[in-house]
């Protein structure tokens, strides 16, 4: 039986496909090559995307990605199930819920990835942070006295909750204890210090500028309850765009994993350059796969937490509907650390090209 919070963001699925094709979106600009349509975010999360203009991994690959502008990354998935657009990077949770839904969805290569795949130590995907002055010091306090705190996270059934879910079965806490709602990344500190929320669920990218900011403390991480587990996503097409479209897809996956590797191996430049983008002084880049590779068993644990809150029946799902293994030729990244200037001799875009709110075509080179 599909649980309660399936059911509702199913029902939100399904509402906001609805609405989205009922947008009256400009025609596609041409160009020679692939076109990918996708939401490019103004914020740290895009950064492959910058990068990949910027550093010319898209040029390369003949890749032409018309920006749809940003939106809600809790309204990407509908978007993505309606046709609006042809790629999202999205946690398994959030495969599961849009194969709950109905969507026909799979995943080609891993995006993000856990720091013992990606050699890196941190500190958590995600922060639950509150004001220094908050009565919450730790999971206990959150619930002592029958307190219901409101938790602002950025879409939901996301790792967020499935977070929550640890630390309900590691600390005895009854399921619904929380009370989600659903703010953007980019508006959960103003919430969390106006007083309208009690705990900001902030990833990697967020805490590490608001945390210098002063006045908040984290409480826990998402190390705490799920290890590595919040750090996982996938790069999502729609089975009719991989069938349709099989070359597009493997140029993609190519240039974009291609600049996931460059920011993992230039970490600092990788910021600078997304900051540039975003208008801001400062942003923390997230880490990335450098295979690319999806397993069974890097999937399983989201399934089995899910099992767990109630939101899939065990059986219901299993770790290979949410991939292929079409593309898997390039999982193995064989090409060593990715030079500084990796296409010298191309004319890269700028990365102001993208994340705007207007169709915006980053031509790519013609196919030779």
């Amino acid at each position: 039986m599909i649980g309660k919070k399936a059911v509702a963001l199913i029902a939100a699925v399904a509402v906001a496909a609805a609405l989205l094709a009922a947008l009256a979106f400009p025609p596609s600009a041409s160009a020679d090559g692939h076109t990918i349509r996708a939401n490019i975010n103004k914020d740290c999360s895009s950064a492959p995307w910058f990068v990949g203009v910027q550093k010319g991994y898209f040029e390369a690959y003949d890749v032409n990605v018309v920006d749809r502008g940003s939106l809600l990354y809790s309204l990407q998935p509908a978007a993505l199930a309606g046709g609006q657009t042809d790629v999202i990077d999205a946690s398994p949770a959030t495969v599961i819920h849009m194969l709950l839904s109905g969507a026909k969805v799979k995943g080609v290569a891993l995006s993000g990835a856990s720091p013992e795949e990606i050699g890196n130590k941190v500190e958590g995907d995600m922060h639950w942070l509150v004001l220094n002055s908050s009565k919450y010091h730790n999971v206990q306090d959150l619930v002592a006295g029958g307190n219901v705190p409101r938790i602002g996270v950025s879409m939901p059934g996301f790792c967020m909750e499935i977070d929550a879910d640890g630390w309900y079965e590691d600390n005895g806490i009854e399921m619904g204890s929380f009370e989600f709602v659903v703010i953007p990344d980019p508006h959960l500190e103003d919430s969390l210090r106006q007083g309208l929320i009690d705990v900001a669920v902030l990833p990697q990218s967020f805490y590490t500028v608001v945390e210098p900011r002063g006045g908040v403390r984290p409480i826990s991480t998402s190390l705490d309850p799920s290890g590595s587990l919040g750090e996982t996503s996938l790069i999502l097409f729609t089975e009719d765009f991989i069938e349709k479209n099989p070359d597009a897809v493997r140029a993609f996956v190519q240039a974009y994993k291609g600049a996931e590797r460059w920011a993992n191996d230039h970490p600092h430049e990788a910021e600078g350059i997304t900051a540039h983008a975003v208008g801001l002084h400062h942003v923390t880049s997230h880490r990335y796969s450098d295979s690319g590779k999806i397993t069974d068993e890097v999937l399983q644990p989201w399934i089995d937490a899910m099992v767990m809150d109630g939101t899939i029946a065990a059986g219901e799902v299993e770790p290979s509907d949410l991939y292929t293994t079409e593309f898997g030729d390039l999982w193995e990244n064989s090409t060593g650390p990715q030079p500084l200037d990796p296409f010298p001799a191309l004319p890269h875009e700028s990365a102001h090209a993208l994340g705007g709110t207007e169709f915006h075509a980053v031509r790519a080179r013609p196919s030779e």
